[in-house]
């Protein structure tokens, strides 16, 4: 994940830019602090900008590397004014300020945590440890599954269009059928099928279909796909391999011309048989 990358690598930049301001352009720690924020801030938001991640992460961003430079400021600048003050004989800074700063660590740390863990999943150790026992050896998964395709929540202006061709779709009066043939087996290649019909039940030919399965409980997984008509008219097939078994959705859009249908479905996929 690129956030466990670059908050740490920002991190350590803004402490040994503050040390080299400190030491060679002989700055004061809040002049210094000021510096490396302002910097921080300056180069991760223009490239946010361009490459969105998420206001969630842009926010975790800019929180850390604010803290960091305000930390650094108060901590040093603290000790300075109390070494001029008791002559040199006084430790870093009072226990006070060192407990809150304790928690900001420990809270950064915790949340680090949960972040890599919704990525990559619990450890295998403390996944066998924490979980209930696994059903007919099927495999537990511990990492964040992803977000909905379609959120119209977050893309209202979507919202509209998604229920004109709805209604579109409603009144043209395809048929499609879709399925396999034969069993789909887990890192097999299988022959997905679709079949087409207009309301009168002629073959729609040349349309351009493409899908994805999509794996609930793991986005990594998903697999896109594109079909190709067959001699038969109206009939479509790819070739899929589907890396794990359980339960896949179907995300399948059939386009010809200004004509647009999409369907939305479930599927199984199975074992492989076990060989004696």
């Amino acid at each position: 994940m690129e956030q466990l990358i670059t908050i740490p690598l920002g991190i350590v930049l803004q402490v040994l830019l503050f040390i080299a301001l400190r030491r060679f352009a002989g700055m004061g720690a809040k002049s210094a602090a000021a510096v490396i924020g302002l910097l921080a801030l300056g180069i991760y938001i223009p490239y946010a900008i361009l490459d969105w991640p998420g206001g969630d992460v842009v926010a975790m961003h800019v929180a850390l590397y604010a803290v960091t430079a305000y930390g650094l400021g108060l901590i040093i600048a603290n000790r300075e004014a109390r070494l001029r003050q008791h002559g040199g004989s006084e430790g870093w800074f009072h226990w006070g300020p060192a407990i809150i700063i304790g928690f900001f660590v420990f809270l950064v740390l915790f949340d680090t945590a949960f972040v890599i863990v919704s990525q990559k999943g619990l450890p295998a150790p403390v996944a066998e440890w924490l979980l209930p026992p696994r059903d007919r050896g099927e495999e537990v998964t511990t990492n964040f599954p992803g977000v909905a395709a379609r959120d119209y929540q977050e893309k209202q202006s979507h919202f509209n269009r998604y229920l004109e061709q709805r209604r579109e779709q409603s009144e043209r009066g395809w048929q499609v059928d879709r399925g396999w043939i034969g069993p789909a087996v887990a890192d097999r290649p299988s022959l997905f099928q679709v079949r087409v019909l207009d309301r009168d039940g002629n073959p729609v030919s040349g349309a351009d279909i493409q899908g994805s399965f999509l794996r609930p409980s793991d986005t990594r997984l998903d697999q896109a796909f594109r079909m190709q008509e067959t001699a038969s008219p109206g009939i479509y097939r790819a070739e899929v391999a589907l890396p794990a078994t359980g339960v896949w959705e179907l995300d399948l859009t059939i386009r010809r011309g200004e004509a647009v249908h999409q369907l939305r479905a479930r599927t199984t996929v199975e074992a492989a048989a076990e060989t004696p």
